[in-house]
């Protein structure tokens, strides 16, 4: 599929071979007169205002791109590759950041679930020593400026304590679902907005039910074990797919990858890292490939 495009303002027809990760730039007038920019040769890719996308290359050109349907997709995928590629170092940092501050403050809701599963005794002391901990990040998140993440946090601090006081475990399990709720919005907002050209915000869901796979087996529950390694794979294949990538073999590593990921991990802890890497090498390894 092609669209029109600008190469230095002369009109052109612009196709993205989504194949070898190649921009062809091919000239309306001249019969011949091609142009290849692969992914390397890329300096610059911008979104315009008025919905064009700019792409400046190493040797000069520019190139203005219309985007329509037909080309969308492509065009989308060979952004991706290009910011993947381009700032791995960022974006790997950032989703890291982000979802070690969810790791910490939802481990403490599952550790307070484990002890009341199949009629345990509540274990009020360790319970305030839970919330002591939250309550100190959040002094933490406070000074760092995350002021929504800190009244947020501070509001539930609150209940989880009121709830212990009370020793009411009903009071206490709904306020910590519902915490666990936020906390899941919360961060896959937060990436959405961050990282640009993808979502990556698929990596909270499939830390959570990592985290739900792992307590349950423990639990001895492979019912709901099950169930969990099931979500965890559909996400993660469904996302493969969102990615736009259309070599077969790198779509079948990726989703396998995946899939293996819950059967060779120690714990939930691990996930967000092991994503990284599996999705970081893979196309690494495929824009090596394409660009020779």
């Amino acid at each position: 599929m092609s669209t029109r495009c600008y190469r230095n303002k002369t009109e052109y027809k612009c196709v993205v071979r989504t194949s070898d990760a190649v921009l062809v730039v091919e000239n309306l007038e001249m019969l011949g007169e091609t142009k290849r920019i692969p992914l390397k040769n890329v300096k610059e890719v911008t979104r315009l205002p008025d919905g064009r996308l700019e792409i400046k290359t190493v040797d000069g050109d520019v190139v203005n791109m219309l985007i329509n349907e037909l080309v969308r997709k492509d065009i989308e995928y060979f952004t991706f590759l290009y910011y993947f590629t381009k700032e791995q170092q960022n974006i790997r940092e950032t989703i890291m950041r982000n979802l070690h501050n969810y790791i910490f403050l939802v481990q403490p809701a599952f550790k307070i679930f484990q002890t009341l599963t199949k009629g345990n005794i509540p274990q009020w002391e360790f319970y305030r020593e839970l919330i002591k901990e939250l309550q100190d990040f959040n002094d933490i998140l406070s000074s760092l400026g995350m002021n929504e993440l800190s009244e947020a946090l501070a509001k539930y601090v609150k209940t989880f304590a009121s709830s212990v006081e009370r020793r009411s475990v009903s009071s206490l399990v709904n306020s910590l679902k519902n915490y666990v709720k936020f906390l899941t919005a919360y961060f896959s907002s937060l990436l959405r907005e961050t990282i640009k050209y993808f979502d990556p915000s698929y990596f909270v869901d499939l830390t959570l039910i990592a985290y739900i796979y792992f307590y349950s087996k423990s639990l001895g529950l492979p019912l709901q074990a099950e169930r969990a390694r099931r979500d965890f794979e559909h996400i993660a294949q469904e996302q493969v797919l969102k990615l736009g990538l259309l070599d077969e073999l790198l779509k079948e590593r990726i989703t396998l990858a995946m899939k293996l990921l819950l059967q060779t991990s120690r714990g939930p802890e691990e996930i967000p890292q092991r994503l990284m890497d599996i999705i970081g090498e893979e196309i690494n390894r495929y824009v090596l490939q394409t660009q020779h």
